[in-house]
C-alpha cells in the first residue's frame, strides 16, 4: 500500500510537469505542424461552425496578445487526459514502478493517436482528452465529472456526439447486467449488431455519406479493423471481460464504428480508430498478470512509436 501511495502522489506529479513542458515544445514549433495547421488552425480566435463544432475552433485557436495559445492548449490537456487514463490502469493494475510508467507515458505522448491530434487533428485532440477525461471520472465514480466531460466533449467536435451515445448507452447496458443474473455475452453482441444496424442507417440517411471517401495518406484500415476484431474475440474469449463499464463503453463502440468501416467512409473510420486506439491497448492489457502487464505496455507503445516513425508521422510535419 505504501509502494502505491507512492506511486499515485509521484506519478500526478510528473503527468503535470510532462505535459506542461511537452504542450511548451509543441506550441513553440519543435515538432512541427501538421497540414492542418496550416490550412486552418493557424488562424486567431476563429469562431464558427455549428454548435458541435464551435467550442473546438476557439480552444485550438486561441490567441492573446499575438501568441498563439490554442496548440498549446490543446497538446496540454491530450497530454494530461492520457497520462492520468495511464495512471488510473497502472493503479488499478496495481503496477507501481514509477520509472517504468513514466517511460510508457513518455513514449505514448509521441505515438500516432496523440502526436497526429496535437498540432493537426486539434479539435479531434480536444475531442479526445474529453472523452478520457470521463473515462476516467467514470473509473473513479465521480458521476458528476464523468456527465461535464461529455458534455463539454459535444461542443467540441461532431464525432463526440458519437462518443457521447456510446457513454449513455453503455451505462443503460452495465445497469440492465447488474440487475440480470443471466446476462451473457450473446446479448452484447446483440446490442453491438443493433448499434451497427441503427449507426449505419443514421449515417446512410445523409446523402454525401454514400460517397467512398478517400484515404489520406497512408492506409490504415484494415490495420484497425483487424484490432476490433481482436478486441471483440477478446471480450467474448474472456471470462467478466465485459462487466466492466471501460470494457462495455470499447465493445459497443467497436460495433458503431464497423458501420464507417462498411460504408467505405475511410478516413473517418481511420480517424474514430485513432481516438480509441490507446483505450483500447490499455483495455487489452487489463487481462494480463502484473509481470506481464509491464512487458505488454511496454512492447505494444514502443512498437507503436516505432511504427509512428517508420510511417514517416514526423517526417509529414513542417
Amino acid at each position: 500500500m505504501k509502494n502505491n501511495n507512492f506511486f499515485l502522489s509521484w506519478s500526478i506529479i510528473f503527468v503535470l510537469l510532462t505535459s506542461f513542458i511537452f504542450a511548451l515544445l509543441i506550441g513553440e514549433g519543435l515538432y512541427g505542424f501538421g497540414a492542418d495547421y496550416y490550412v486552418i488552425y493557424y488562424e486567431n480566435n476563429l469562431n464558427f461552425g455549428s454548435f458541435v463544432n464551435r467550442l473546438g475552433w476557439i480552444i485550438s485557436t486561441f490567441t492573446l496578445n499575438g501568441v498563439h495559445l490554442g496548440v498549446h492548449i490543446s497538446t496540454f490537456f491530450l497530454s494530461l487526459s492520457f497520462g492520468m487514463l495511464l495512471r488510473l490502469f497502472f493503479h488499478i493494475k496495481k503496477l507501481d514502478s514509477l520509472l517504468i510508467f513514466l517511460t510508457i507515458f513518455i513514449i505514448g505522448i509521441h505515438t500516432w493517436p496523440i502526436i497526429m491530434s496535437t498540432s493537426n487533428a486539434m479539435r479531434q485532440g480536444l475531442g479526445m482528452s474529453m472523452i478520457f477525461f470521463a473515462l476516467c471520472a467514470y473509473i473513479d465514480r465521480q458521476n458528476l465529472l464523468f456527465f461535464i466531460f461529455i458534455f463539454i466533449s459535444i461542443f467540441i467536435h461532431k464525432t463526440c456526439i458519437f462518443f457521447a451515445s456510446i457513454f449513455l448507452l453503455s451505462i443503460f447496458v452495465l445497469n440492465l447486467m447488474s440487475k440480470s443474473k443471466n446476462f451473457s455475452n450473446k446479448l452484447f453482441l446483440f446490442f453491438g449488431i443493433i448499434i451497427f444496424l441503427f449507426t449505419s442507417l443514421i449515417i446512410h440517411s445523409y446523402e454525401d455519406a454514400t460517397i467512398a471517401s478517400k484515404i489520406i495518406e497512408k492506409d490504415y484500415r484494415y490495420h484497425m479493423l483487424l484490432i476490433s476484431i481482436f478486441y471483440v474475440l477478446i471480450a467474448h474469449s474472456k471470462n467478466n471481460f465485459l462487466k466492466d463499464y471501460f470494457n462495455i463503453f470499447l465493445y459497443l463502440f467497436i460495433f458503431g464504428s464497423f458501420s464507417l468501416f462498411f460504408l467505405q467512409l475511410n478516413w473517418e473510420y481511420e480517424r474514430l480508430m485513432m481516438m480509441m486506439l490507446i483505450p483500447i491497448i490499455l483495455s487489452i492489457g487489463s487481462i494480463f498478470k502484473k509481470k506481464s502487464a509491464y512487458i505488454y505496455y511496454s512492447v505494444v507503445f514502443s512498437s507503436l512509436l516505432i511504427l509512428t516513425i517508420s510511417n514517416g508521422m514526423y517526417q509529414s510535419f513542417q
